[in-house]
């Protein structure tokens, strides 16, 4: 750890079914780090105008004394086109920030999204589905924290890495927090699915495809991010 005083404000922000739930896991077990009462607080919501009191106020054992981050794991944060504040009022707190932001494949994160849905009985005949377009337009996201000053405080991470190696990820985002690595317990995925069902079709998953498909050609030529999962958006271009 390069420095022993409180310097500001860590997010994990999605998007949501994207191992956000294991990463903060892993993350809270630094000692430099402190955590919401609350994993997902979703304090940024809301239009109101930023106060840093107000909002360390949510982190009930922060003590700058100690702590040299507080980390907020709020999944709301990342679907800007239905709550476009949160980049903006983030900006506002004092001190420094830091935006982390995991990405998996938009057609296996909807299915995830339906399942989870479903499971807690909030799935029904004509759910919205511009919730599920605007969670997974992850180059729309990270413009909005781009518009807002904060490109330069974002890291972005692959989900299918972050299942391969939770370890290494997370160490990696110990060096973006400016921390050293303590001794990690490893962690079982977090907040897993509760059923196997499939409930998109391949013809879904194909107009998903085609939705999403220029959105990802951005996160991939603007924000140079690339996967696995992404060539084939790109393989028609």
């Amino acid at each position: 750890m390069t420095e022993t005083q409180f310097r500001g404000y860590a997010f994990i922000i999605g998007a949501m079914k994207c191992g956000t739930t294991t990463l903060h896991a892993l993350l809270e077990q630094h000692p430099a780090v402190t955590v919401s009462k609350k994993k997902e607080p979703d304090f940024f919501q809301k239009a109101t105008a930023t106060n840093a009191e107000d909002y360390e106020a949510i982190f009930p054992e922060l003590d700058k004394t100690r702590h040299i981050w507080t980390l907020d794991g709020s999944t709301s944060y990342s679907k800007t086109k239905r709550w476009p504040n949160p980049p903006k009022r983030i900006a506002e707190l004092p001190g420094e920030k830091r935006i982390i932001y995991l990405m998996r494949d938009p057609v296996a994160r909807i299915e995830s999204h339906i399942a989870h849905s479903i499971s807690r009985g909030r799935w029904k005949k004509g759910y919205d589905t511009k919730i599920l377009e605007d969670a997974s337009s992850y180059a729309h996201q990270i413009a909005s924290y781009e518009a807002a000053g904060l490109l330069k405080d974002m890291m972005l991470i692959d989900f299918d890495e972050l299942c391969r190696e939770p370890i290494a990820v997370a160490t990696r985002v110990f060096g973006f927090l400016d921390l050293d690595v303590p001794d990690l317990t490893p962690m079982p995925p977090q907040n897993t699915r509760r059923t196997q069902q499939r409930f998109m079709t391949e013809e879904d998953a194909a107009t998903w495809r085609k939705i999403l498909r220029d959105d990802i050609a951005v996160l991939v030529k603007q924000y140079e991010f690339e996967a696995d999962w992404t060539k084939p958006y790109l393989a028609d271009e």
